[in-house]
């Protein structure tokens, strides 16, 4: 018989476990819409009723579930959240870097609904093009001691991004400093992903091909793949297919000697995650059906994992 104190210690000492995630090819075929589900219940709180979910953790229990329910209604299995939710003042916002049990509960709430939160770890920063990479590292690494801290907390962050459009107030060498950093902090079968201004697909620095960055990225096994965004007019649903196609020759078919696995000989995934994210001050052509068809679009160029700006 096994004594009682060493399994009470293994058991104060394991690690927490994560509940309701499901296998590695369900956390990667992302299907969502961060920013195009029309849900009446958040006007109350804001200046729109279209729902950018990175704000889900901010509205009352009721509103959650009407967000929950709009969500499940269309098929998505994912939602995109973020530690400082802030957009153009048309949405409450708050700091929740300082406030993980905040931050966890909501996640657990999604899990326990059977949707899977992706986390966008730098938001709200005063980081900068001019911000040293010790100096980001820094920031970030203040910013997200509350959540460090939180064992359980940090468990259930499976599905990552360094940021939102990290190239257009991070130097390259910050973005590659913060992405190393967060690989550290996450759990080992955390997948972390980068999401660049449209079009933009690497950070290499000067002198340094997208294909060579991507190469020591995988290798090293810092980034596990791209968060694609991107931008051409009002119904790009060709130019979008060819866009993603080109990439898929890059990340999926290893085309030209890029790069295809991680160093531990896991796929580099290629998500077609922003093009169509619309709000009341952009355009009425923007609509959640036009959304749709450029996700089932991509979804139709083989090698795209999935799409997270709305779909089919």
């Amino acid at each position: 018989m096994r004594p009682l104190f060493p399994l009470l210690l293994a058991l104060l000492v394991a690690e927490p476990r994560a509940a309701g995630w499901p296998a590695l090819e369900r956390r990667t075929a992302l299907r969502c819409d961060f920013a195009g589900v029309r849900v009446p219940g958040i006007a109350a709180f804001g200046k729109t009723d279209n729902v950018f979910t990175i704000f889900y953790p901010l509205y009352p229990a009721d509103v959650r579930a009407e967000i929950r329910a709009a969500m499940k209604a269309r098929g998505y299995s994912h939602v995109v959240l973020d530690p400082h939710p802030r957009y153009r003042d048309l949405y409450p916002t708050e700091n929740l870097y300082g406030q993980p049990g905040r931050f966890k509960s909501a996640m657990r709430e999604l899990l326990d609904a059977g949707l899977l939160p992706i986390v966008m770890l730098e938001a709200s920063t005063p980081i900068t093009l001019e911000t040293s990479p010790e100096q980001a590292v820094r920031i970030m690494r203040e910013r997200l001691a509350p959540w460090v801290a939180d064992r359980e907390l940090m468990s259930l962050i499976k599905i990552a991004a360094t940021g939102w459009e990290v190239d257009d107030h991070q130097s390259p060498a910050a973005i590659e400093a913060l992405a190393r950093y967060f690989r550290t902090i996450l759990p080992d079968d955390a997948l972390l992903f980068v999401h660049f201004t449209p079009g933009r697909i690497a950070g290499n620095r000067g002198g340094e091909t997208d294909r060579q960055w991507w190469s020591r990225m995988a290798r090293e096994n810092v980034l596990d793949g791209l968060f694609y965004q991107f931008a051409g007019g009002d119904h790009p649903v060709e130019a979008f297919r060819t866009a993603l196609e080109d990439l898929a020759a890059k990340f999926v078919r290893g085309e030209s000697g890029w790069p295809t696995r991680t160093g531990r000989g896991t796929p580099l995934y290629l998500q077609a995650f922003e093009y169509s994210a619309y709000f009341d001050h952009k355009k009425p052509a923007w609509t959640e059906e036009w959304a749709r068809s450029l996700g089932e679009a991509a979804m139709q160029v083989p090698g795209v994992s999935g799409y997270c700006d709305g779909g089919r």
